[in-house]
């Protein structure tokens, strides 16, 4: 998960964010037995029948997120991460068939821990609790955050500082909710590097956060659109990428650097 940064002009500067979790399939070979079903809580009709106007399953989601569409959000976040658990399949000649959601930088998979994950599924939590603090933060300050296509195809997010504007893939629900928090983690911070360079219209600056990307980062940033920006744009990359992970990290910068217009709350929709 998560972001690929690039300026891009004439339309307005942008910081991007790429990196969709993988769904890998392999073959292990193992006993031939199945594995215990992961658990698919009914969701009730109500919710199915009744989903907000903007939501569109296939292909993805669009238009700005309001607050009270927040909760049907995170409730379709649940879903995926369900979708996205280990399933697996046995083959004519005895192997089992591995198939589950996987991203850069996850251990391999073993049969026997696709089948622990199944007997425990990862629940998530502190993810969507994650992701519904940074979605009322970006509101109260006057940010919009929105599903719509991205300039660049690779990115998962963009924040756009000349628009107030932070922008996600609209598929990008579909791919759970640990990608979804660290792309929102990841375009928080360039947020809270626009405020720290005077406000959130200006061009975002490092912050000063030390450390370095993990190895996994470290392939991201080694991408060419990556190497082709400008040193500056590298940096507030390296230093969103290395920090991203540190979900607590994005709010906590955004109330200490990006103070909200007189106290009053903004706007997710403008």
């Amino acid at each position: 998960m998560c972001v690929l940064a690039r300026l891009v002009r004439p339309v307005p500067l942008a910081l991007l964010v790429p990196w969709a979790g993988a769904a890998l399939a392999i073959a292990l070979a193992g006993p031939a037995r199945s594995a215990p079903p992961s658990p698919r809580p009914r969701v009730p009709v109500a919710e199915v029948l009744r989903p907000p106007a903007w939501v569109q399953w296939s292909p993805g989601l669009r238009g700005p997120i309001q607050p009270t569409e927040v909760a049907f959000l995170l409730k379709r976040l649940e879903e995926s991460d369900r979708n996205g658990l280990p399933r697996l399949r046995r083959l004519p000649d005895g192997r089992v068939l591995v198939t589950a959601r996987r991203m850069p930088g996850d251990p391999p998979l073993t049969l026997e821990r696709a089948q622990a994950i199944l007997l425990d599924p990862p629940r998530w939590e502190r993810e969507r609790a994650a992701i519904r603090g940074l979605l009322d933060r970006l509101r109260r300050l006057g940010v919009t955050v929105t599903f719509e296509p991205l300039v660049a195809r690779e990115a998962t997010g963009q924040w756009q500082p000349q628009r107030r504007r932070l922008s996600l893939r609209p598929d990008l629900p579909d791919q759970g909710s640990r990608l979804f928090a660290l792309v929102l983690n990841h375009e928080a911070i360039h947020v809270a590097q626009s405020c720290a360079a005077g406000g959130l219209s200006q061009l975002p600056r490092p912050l000063g956060l030390g450390g370095r990307p993990g190895s996994a980062e470290q392939k991201l940033l080694a991408h060419p659109v990556y190497r082709a920006q400008s040193p500056a744009v590298q940096a507030v990359e390296a230093e969103a990428f290395t920090h991203q992970a540190d979900l607590s990290l994005g709010i906590s910068l955004l109330d200490r650097l990006c103070p909200g217009p007189g106290g009053s709350p903004g706007r997710l929709a403008g």
